[in-house]
């Protein structure tokens, strides 16, 4: 190892490259939440809380669920940081267009809603992420089919910090 070399591996001990995962934060959902109306609701269980270790850190975001609706409505979710709504779909936070939604063509259906997003919170201070469910009507459902209570689905919010 060259003296150069030494000097530059002692400057990056303790100091996390740029891209890696600096910790981890998950809540996993197995039993059943339902709710109605048209207006964001938590889904209970799908929250956590992380602290950033810089203000330059990026968040990863990552949701998976299985949603259900009683009726033929749209059922949709939204992911916030604190009290903000981040990753809208392209109708903007005043439309129905969350970044998942279900559609269904019958009762019977149920959907994986999977997404992602890589957030930029810009703050060293506690954040809590969580998510959110609304329907067109009927019951909206979180780890089931709108009309079995079978279906043994269950859901994921898991945060990882990068280094910015």
């Amino acid at each position: 190892m060259t003296v150069a070399s030494m000097k530059q591996s002692s400057i990056l001990q303790g100091v996390a490259q740029k891209g890696s995962v600096l910790q981890v934060v998950s809540a996993f959902k197995d039993d059943v939440f339902s709710m109605t109306g048209t207006t964001l609701v938590d889904i209970t269980g799908l929250s956590v809380a992380i602290t950033p270790s810089s203000s330059s850190s990026k968040m990863l975001v990552l949701v998976a669920s299985v949603l259900g609706n009683s009726e033929v409505k749209v059922t949709s979710l939204g992911l916030l940081r604190n009290t903000t709504l981040i990753a809208p779909g392209s109708g903007g936070a005043s439309s129905r267009s969350y970044d998942a939604f279900l559609d269904q063509e019958t009762d019977a259906s149920h959907i994986p809603a999977v997404f992602s997003f890589l957030d930029s919170p810009g703050s060293g201070a506690e954040i809590t992420y969580k998510v959110q469910m609304r329907v067109s009507g009927g019951i909206g459902y979180v780890n089931r089919r709108g009309t079995s209570s079978t279906l043994g689905a269950n859901s994921s919010l898991t945060v990882m910090e990068v280094a910015g």
